[in-house]
């Protein structure tokens, strides 16, 4: 059996163009053989030399290793050998931002199986502390591909925590005294998931979707859109229709469901 050394310690100005590209990651032999004798190491020794084999397999900020890492998680029967990557990533010192960096391109994946293993992967960085969820480093990558956002990423934050996702994107796309009036504008729906449910609950959280459903932001539109998805007893067709017809193409997706 193999062993594993070591501790786990493991814009507004956005175009509206197609969604991140589906593509999903293939096996690379090589950097997997690299992976399997970094796995197999029987000492320190030889899990040093193995670790600067894969460094220097590992690509611009580990872009090349971090999908082959999440290959070979899927592979694993082995509970011991599907450590491997959280050592591998300690070892090599990679942080969160290069791990998310390297996934974006298969964010949308057709592969069910890599899509479920991507969103644990995302999970254990904005959730490694419990709830709520700390989109931090989600706000950096998205600020600094502000006119293109990573819509894969941005689909993961809208429909993990919609409001945590919202006010990420509303630190990066409005200015200081228009964040103030969309937490107003959005509290009617916090107080309708926080339990005001009654038919004054109900109107008071679908006219400040309405709101939010004809912003120019498309942020906020997806955020209205997300509200729907989430609670469903609040669509009615006069809502939901323009959304599906939206101009943007993850507004249109979340709005049908997709």
């Amino acid at each position: 059996m193999a062993l594993v050394l070591g501790a786990l310690g493991c814009t507004q100005h956005a175009v509206a163009g197609a969604a991140t590209p589906a593509a999903s990651i293939t096996s690379d032999p090589r950097m997997q053989a690299a992976i399997e004798r970094a796995a197999g190491a029987h000492s320190e020794d030889e899990l040093n030399t193995e670790m600067r084999a894969l460094a220097a397999l590992a690509g611009p900020n580990f872009r090349d290793l971090v999908p082959q890492l999440v290959v070979f998680t899927l592979r694993q029967q082995d509970t011991r050998a599907a450590m491997t990557p959280a050592v591998i990533r300690a070892r090599l010192g990679i942080t969160d931002a290069q791990l998310v960096e390297a996934l974006l391109p298969y964010l949308e994946t057709p592969d069910a199986q890599q899509r479920a293993q991507l969103r644990n992967w995302l999970g254990a960085v904005d959730a490694a502390h419990g709830e709520p969820r700390d989109f931090g480093v989600y706000r950096t990558i998205v600020a600094g591909h502000r006119d293109d956002p990573p819509l894969g990423l941005v689909r993961y934050m809208y429909e993990t925590d919609a409001d945590g996702a919202v006010t990420s994107l509303a630190e990066i796309y409005a200015e200081p005294a228009r964040r103030g009036e969309l937490l107003a504008a959005r509290r009617p729906i916090a107080d309708y998931r926080a339990g005001q449910r009654g038919a004054a609950g109900v109107a008071a959280a679908q006219a400040a979707l309405r709101t939010l459903s004809s912003d120019p932001a498309w942020w906020l539109r997806l955020y209205a859109a997300a509200t729907f998805a989430q609670l469903p007893e609040l669509r009615t067709p006069e809502l939901v229709e323009p959304l599906r017809r939206d101009a943007h193409p993850l507004v249109r997706e979340m709005a049908e469901g997709r």
